[in-house]
């Protein structure tokens, strides 16, 4: 059995894990406090403006990164994993968009065209990498999955607040389980288009972005300046920085049957 076949096997296993787990465990509800952020001043008339404004880099990244991908295939017809890096910057302007309009008025209602961008963006990362590392044809028939799944466990939170007894289980696969499956595909298939260095950064920025968004009223008693959710923002910024070059990366890759 190949590398590639192993790294297969083993993502599949981990996936089916999770999923399993995830099913098993009760309704977990949303923090009641989730929408209080620490920093609530108002500049120019715009609510909550730190947290507001410091989504626009987001948005200019992911519109750099459409015409960087497009640029990079020119007049050639784009590739499988081109269109999956196109789709990947076109959530990435959608989710800046998204947390504009959340952090404007905070709310579920808001937060709904939040996470929807979200809930595609982070399997999206992952299905480059797998296109990369395991099988481009593969990442390609998981897309319809992953164009559904998402929005789907977004609607069914969004429901169930609605009813009451808000569940973010499923909601918390699709963020959870690309972020597990990402190291352990690098780790088990490292050899690739991408740079493992790329990759690595951007997860660490991301990590980072998701310890500071947890020390959101902590950063903004050290600092007086900034929160932590706005710093979290500039650090998810960061991620998707690092996340351009792939952009370069346009050579036929080893299809396997996986």
């Amino acid at each position: 059995m190949g590398k590639k076949h192993v790294a297969a096997l083993w993502t599949a296993l981990l996936a089916t894990t999770a999923v399993a787990a995830a099913l098993i465990l009760p309704a977990i509800p949303q923090d009641p406090g989730y929408h209080n952020f620490a920093d609530t001043r108002i500049f120019l008339s715009i609510p909550n403006t730190l947290d507001v404004l410091s989504n626009i880099p987001l948005i200019a990244l992911g519109v750099s990164g459409i015409v960087l991908c497009r640029r990079k295939d020119g007049p050639n017809p784009i590739t499988e994993s081109g269109h999956l890096k196109i789709l990947l910057f076109a959530t990435v302007i959608l989710t800046g968009f998204g947390s504009f309009l959340y952090h404007w008025q905070p709310d579920n209602a808001s937060l709904l065209w939040d996470r929807l961008p979200l809930s595609v963006m982070f399997p999206v990362v992952y299905l480059i990498v797998l296109a990369d590392r395991i099988s481009p044809r593969t990442a390609s028939r998981l897309v319809p999955l992953v164009l559904a799944a998402g929005p789907l466990s977004v609607l069914y939170w969004y429901w169930s607040e609605l009813q009451g007894s808000g569940d973010l289980r499923f909601y918390g696969i699709v963020q959870l389980l690309p972020l597990l499956l990402l190291p352990a595909t690098i780790i088990l298939s490292p050899k690739g288009n991408i740079r493992n260095a790329v990759l690595w950064k951007a997860f660490a920025w991301y990590a980072l972005a998701k310890l500071a968004e947890s020390l959101d009223i902590q950063i903004y008693q050290w600092t007086g300046l900034v929160s932590g959710h706005t710093l979290k923002h500039l650090f998810a910024c960061v991620a998707v920085y690092h996340l351009l070059t792939i952009c370069r990366v346009n050579k036929p890759v080893e299809r396997a049957n996986v």
